[in-house]
């Protein structure tokens, strides 16, 4: 039986056929449109809010809305408790079941100091914050105080333009941001971290808005 021989002009046919259906394979899979990242994660584990700063920062004749889960669901509503204070409590009156309004019996925020420079908020009767700004002019930072009644936090970002981070350690807790083209202007967004302590973040992003300067339109 002779010995078989293959033509090395074969050999050589062969591999470059194998390398042209591999790069036709790869520029297709690059070519194919790729599929876009599920948000049903994020959705399950963020709880989303559009907060209603006007009502911090003007007398308050009747209760007015201040945070409202979007979309369209329960709300916190503001109402004066003293000169110097206003009260943060579920607004029930538009849910037909008491179940559904938000997990915050109570919170108030008022201030103290000659020239009120310090706000503070209760959260259930229990003071717990202390929110400190600088004096216009001062390069010092918003002061953050919190008692042991409750969780600490810490902020980044650009606390005039409501874009900024909350954070309680290492993570992140909650994220501020301001409204989009196709939202209301007077309004930002809030999106708190389900597995965070609502009544805190909420508290916590409340009394910051009431010691800050009204959100320019």
């Amino acid at each position: 039986m002779g010995n078989l021989t293959i033509d090395p002009t074969f050999i050589l046919c062969a591999i470059a056929a194998l390398v042209i259906c591999l790069l036709l394979a790869a520029v297709a899979g690059s070519s194919r449109p790729k599929k876009e990242r599920s948000t049903s994660q994020d959705v399950s584990r963020w709880r989303v809010f559009s907060v209603h700063p006007a009502p911090l920062h003007s007398t308050l004749y009747k209760p007015q809305v201040v945070l409202r889960e979007e979309p369209k669901g329960a709300s916190l509503r503001a109402q004066a408790s003293s000169a110097s204070a206003v009260e943060i409590t579920p607004d029930d009156t538009r849910s037909k079941k008491r179940r559904e309004a938000l997990p915050l019996r109570r919170a108030e925020i008022y201030e103290r100091g000659f020239f009120r420079t310090s706000h503070h908020a209760s959260i259930n009767g229990k003071e717990w914050l202390t929110v400190r700004i600088p004096r216009a002019g001062k390069k010092r930072n918003v002061q953050l105080r919190f008692r042991r009644t409750g969780p600490s936090f810490s902020l980044s970002g650009q606390l005039q333009q409501r874009e900024y981070e909350v954070r309680r350690g290492h993570h992140l807790a909650a994220i501020v941001s301001p409204a989009t083209a196709n939202e209301n202007a007077a309004q930002y967004r809030l999106e708190v971290l389900k597995s965070e302590d609502f009544s805190a973040v909420v508290t916590l992003v409340l009394c910051l808005e009431s010691a800050l300067p009204p959100l320019k339109n």
